[in-house]
């Protein structure tokens, strides 16, 4: 079981969401599991998130729920207790 998780839950987030998860991704510690919901997203966003098969990541496509109850799914979602949440629009340093 990973150390902890990063939960994303993002609405039409194209423009920023490689940089996100990149980001994530590029972190010098490893033991982490990565959720991301696409929130009913219209634009580009869930092909965006197929393209990544690293292992640490779990996506989820879902109708819209709206960021609160989004969230809280995702938060069910997560196998840690220590969670980080982040924006689709926000980047992490290593």
């Amino acid at each position: 079981m990973p150390q902890f998780s990063v939960l994303t839950s993002v609405y039409n987030g194209e423009t920023y969401l490689e940089e996100c998860v990149n980001s994530v991704l590029n972190q010098t510690f490893k033991d982490f599991e990565y959720i991301i919901l696409n929130n009913g997203s219209t634009d580009h966003t869930a092909e965006i998130l197929n393209r990544y098969t690293d292992s640490r990541i779990r996506i989820f496509h879902q109708e819209n729920l709206g960021i609160p109850r989004s969230l809280n799914k995702g938060v069910s979602l997560c196998r840690t207790n220590l969670i980080a949440r982040l924006d689709a629009d926000d980047y992490v340093h290593p």
